[in-house]
Formats: structure tokens, sequence, C-alpha cells
């Protein structure tokens, strides 16, 4: 794909790169040299993501045609799958935490107690690497198998953010028998679409209709996506799918062939604006380098007085954005500071409104929970797991929002930013919930007065009513007494720290906003004075190209004076007759 584009491009390269180096460009086609060779080497990555239970496992089986992802119709795969190609099969799990994963050899028939389950039960397992030696990885694939979003792990939702913007292609999967939801239309809408490169819907499961109804709910998927994202319906690219029919491999069934069609049509897409970018880099850096040679060459050959005053003119041109850079009262900075504050207060007040929920609502419903009281690690588990989901999250929406300021025409097209990931602090820990003797006791005394009353005013029968409905509210009140401490011990550990953690993120965003504002001035400080280091250039020359023309000038004068002293001397001479 692209050999012949990508050989033209080589030679370019080849054959410019002496001349560029003595031009002092030398560094910049060497960069562009390097992300050809990137391109070349580098496989496309296809992300597979949705809501849990779609069949995204065995959907990934199929494209491969191996059973390699877990697919039990009673598990959930929990974790990150990354399939790509290796001369020996090897899988390696990464485990821990992000800022410090750590990594082990495991077996690939051991992938499935990896892979489903909560985090304690696979071992805190984030990510499943596996090298397989076939075809249709070698010839240039990676395949991402993500958890199931939309269910009761926040974990999942996380791990699915993080990868999202490492993908090249995204498919997003959705069931025949749950035609597309308010909670995938937004999912699509707001986390696939702004972040994936080039993507796509499956729905999966055909095999459970008919043809017809397939069909049906396949254009049904069409007019939502197309009403929901204001969208032409004809551009949208939506294709059924039986992954079971291709994994049992019943002739004329499952359509794998045309997903695999438009899987290849993505990757070509994607691959082709990655090569016109390396193209227009490249043609961008000779226009630099050409400008002055042929500045110089009409100076040579037509000398123009007003060439300098021409380039003089465009080099005021390129100072003056370059104060209006290092100025930030200038219309140029006002713009771009505007347009960064209006994304950073978005991302805050969305960002409050998600602490807000998680401080108070969340939490005391998760006090609320049996487990909670039972485990102290639980709800620390689940603070921690929300935390990740919630600024990976806000990753998500302010790489966005850099993007967004990165397309403002006054960029043109220059500005590029690096991404970076929250790494939460909050420390999960085993809280002691037990509640001391002395205060369980205290808590039922009330209802022990009643059973005190009914035995003094009382005989009888209504002496043991009393007795049955003290001790049931005894036993009553030193529940509640006991749950209420537990909680009250688990809101003592853990609200500092999720009020910490909370802050933490808030720096991490004003912190993140202050380096894109640096990256973007120094991205475009660079790129102007590559145009001023030409524009310089040919001023140089060509006041070089002048002087030498005045050499030769004033050379000319003195030798015509010479010739004319030697011709008058010989025609003088030639008018003596002897």
């Amino acid at each position: 794909m692209f050999e012949e584009q990508v050989s033209t491009i080589r030679q370019s390269i080849a054959s410019i790169s002496p001349l560029m180096v003595n031009l002092r460009k030398g560094e910049a086609v060497s960069k562009i040299s390097q992300c050809l060779s990137d391109f070349e080497k580098k496989p496309t990555t296809v992300l597979v993501c949705g809501e849990f239970k779609r069949g995204k496992s065995t959907f990934i089986n199929a494209l491969i045609g191996r059973s390699v992802c877990p697919t039990d119709v009673d598990i959930c795969t929990s974790v990150v799958s990354v399939i790509k190609y290796g001369v020996n099969e090897k899988a390696i799990r990464y485990f821990g935490d992000f800022s410090n994963l750590k990594k082990e050899v495991i077996s690939i028939d051991d992938i499935e107690q990896y892979t489903v389950g909560s985090a304690e039960e696979i071992d805190n397992t984030i990510c499943v690497e596996l090298e397989l030696p076939l075809e249709e990885l070698k010839k240039g694939l990676i395949l991402i198998d993500t958890p199931g979003v939309g269910g009761l792990d926040p974990r999942h939702a996380m791990l699915t953010n993080y990868f999202l913007p490492q993908a090249d292609v995204t498919l997003f999967m959705t069931d025949v028998n749950e035609p597309l939801t308010t909670t995938e239309l937004d999912f699509y809408k707001n986390k696939v679409l702004p972040y994936a490169k080039y993507s796509a819907v499956i729905v999966n499961k055909a095999d459970l209709k008919d043809e017809k109804s397939v069909e049906e709910i396949r254009q049904d998927t069409i007019n939502k996506l197309s009403v929901y994202l204001q969208e032409d319906a004809a551009l949208l690219k939506v294709i059924s799918v039986s992954a079971a029919d291709c994994i049992r491999e019943e002739e004329g069934l499952g359509n794998l062939g045309k997903v695999r069609l438009l899987i290849d049509q993505l990757v070509e897409e994607h691959k082709r604006e990655s090569l016109t970018i390396i193209r227009d880099d490249l043609s961008e850096q000779l226009d630099l380098a050409i400008a002055p040679l042929k500045a110089q060459i009409t100076q040579i050959e037509s000398p123009d007085t007003n060439q300098i005053q021409v380039l003089n003119n465009k080099k005021l041109e390129l100072t003056q954005k370059l104060n209006d850079l290092s100025n930030p009262q200038s219309g140029f900075r006002l713009a771009i500071n505007d347009k960064i504050d209006s994304e950073r207060q978005a991302i805050l007040m969305h960002l409050n409104k998600l602490c807000i929920e998680l401080s108070s609502t969340e939490f005391n419903q998760w006090l609320q929970d049996p487990q909670a009281t039972s485990n102290g690690k639980w709800i620390g588990q689940k603070l921690y797991d929300r935390i990740d989901e919630l600024s990976s999250e806000i990753i998500l929406k302010q790489d966005k929002a850099f993007e967004s300021v990165a397309q403002m025409k006054e960029f043109e097209g220059l500005l590029s930013f690096t991404r970076k990931k929250y790494q939460g602090q909050l420390v999960v820990k085993d809280v002691d919930l037990s509640v001391p003797t002395h205060k369980r006791i205290l808590a039922g005394m009330s209802g022990y007065g009643i059973a005190a009353a009914g035995l003094f005013l009382l005989s009888g029968f209504a002496t043991i009513a009393a007795l049955a409905t003290a001790a049931y509210v005894s036993t009553r009140q030193i529940k509640e007494v006991g749950t209420g401490m537990q909680q009250a011990e688990l809101r003592r550990v853990y609200l500092p720290q999720l009020q910490t953690e909370t802050q933490n993120i808030r720096i991490f965003v004003e912190g993140r906003f202050t380096e894109f504002h640096r990256e973007l001035l120094q991205t475009l400080s660079g790129k102007i004075k590559e145009y001023q280091d030409s524009v310089n250039m040919s001023i140089n020359e060509i006041q070089k190209i002048k002087q030498q023309i005045n050499v030769a000038v004033n050379q000319k004068v003195a030798l015509q004076k010479q010739l004319n002293v030697l011709e008058t001397a010989k025609k003088s001479l030639d008018t003596i007759s002897i």
C-alpha cells in the first residue's frame, strides 16, 4: 500500500539531503525521513469498543481466525487485550498502577484468569499483550479488545478511555438484539468520534435474526446516528456481521469478508492522511530552501534594486508575528487566550460537577452497601477506580479541547501537543470497622428500658410482648449504631483523601493548560523563526551578489580607463608614419 509514493518521497529525500544540509535544513529533513521510516514500519491499530456483552471478543477472534479472547456467555472481559504479530506465540500481562506498571510472561492458556473478573480476581491486571504468528496480523495490524462500557465497573470505562486515543481505526460494536440506545449514541458521539481518526459501527450477532430483520436494524442504526450526529446518512459506515458464524466457518454466513474490506478501507484512509502529512512537511522545507535560491538567481539575471526591500518588508512582517507572540496584550495572543480560557472553564465546571457527585451522592450510596461495612477495602477500591475513570474522562475532554485550539485558523495547522495521563494517589486501606463492646451495650440500653417498664406495669402475655419488642429495638439500635460508627470511620479515612484527589485533578488540569499554552507558543515561534531564517538567507545572499556586481562594475570602469589610455596611445602610434 502506497509503496510507489513512499519510494518517490524517499528518492526525493536522498537527492536533496546533501544540499539541504548546506542550506541548514538537514535536521528537518532527517526528522521527515524518520517519520517516513516509521510510516513504513508502524502497524495500524484497530480498537474495538462498545457496551458489555456485544460480542467484541468473539468478533476479534473471528478477525484473526483464532479463539484467544475469552467469550463465555456468562463472563465479560475486564482488561484490555492487545494482539499483534510475533514470530513465536507469547503472552505478557501488565499489572499494577499506570505510574509503575509491572509485567510478566504468562501462558496463553492462562489468559482467562487474568482477563475476566474484578481487579482482585485478575490480580490487578491492566492489559494483556499477545504476540501471534498470524498472517492477518503480519500485514501490519494491531487489534485492541477493550472491556465493555456502561456496566457497573468504572475501571472498564477508565481502560477504554485510556486506549481510545491510541487507536488509528475504531470499531464501535452494537447488537441486533438491542437496537442502538441513547447511551450508545452518547458514547459514540462524545468518546469515539472526537478521538477516533477513522471509525465505523459494527452491528453484531446477525445470526440471531433473519436477513430482512438484520438489514432493517442496520438501517435503523444508520438513521439514528444520522439524526443524533447531524450527519449525512450516506457518509456513515455501518455494517452487519455475525462473528459467531464466522468462527463456525459456516459458508456464506458471517459477512466477515465485507468487514475486512471495510477495515482495509479505513486503514488505507488513515495511511493516506499520514503519508500526505509527511509529503507536505517535506514540500514546506523545500519551499523554504528554494525561495532564497530563486531570489539570488533573479537578482543575477535581472538585478532589481527593490528585491531587498521586498524581503525586508517580509522580515518585518515575521518579526511582528514574533512580537505578537511575546506580547500578552496583542490581538493574536488575546484571541488564543480567550479560546484557551473558554475551554479551561468548561472542563473545570464539568470536573466540579463530577467531583461533587462523587464526594456526596456516589460516596453515600456506596456507604449504604453492606459490602462497605463488611470490608474496609471495598469502598476504597470503588473510590480508586472511580477516580481513575473520572480523570481519564477529563483527560479525553482536555485533549479534545487542545485539538480545537490547535485547529484555530491563526495556527495554520502548525500546532501539535503531547498527551499526558493523570495518576491518582488515593490509598486503599484496610479500615478497622470493629465496634467496641461497651458502645454496643450502650446502644441497646434504651430497648431494655422498654422491657423494664413492661415488667413493672404489665404481667403475663403483655410482659412477654414487651420483652420481645425490647429485644427487637435493642438489636436494631445496636446494628444501626454499629453501622453508623463504621460509616463514620470510612468517611474519616476516605473523605480527606477524596478531597485531596479531586483538588489534585484540578491542579493537573490547570497545569496541563499552562504547559499546552507554552507548547503552542514554542511551536509557533519555531515555525516563524524557520521562515525568518529563510528570508534572512535570501537577503544575505542577494547582498553578496549585489556586492559582487558592484565590484565587477568598479573593475570594469578601471579597466576601461586603462584601455582608453592604451587605445589612445595606440591610435597615436598608428598615425605616425615612419
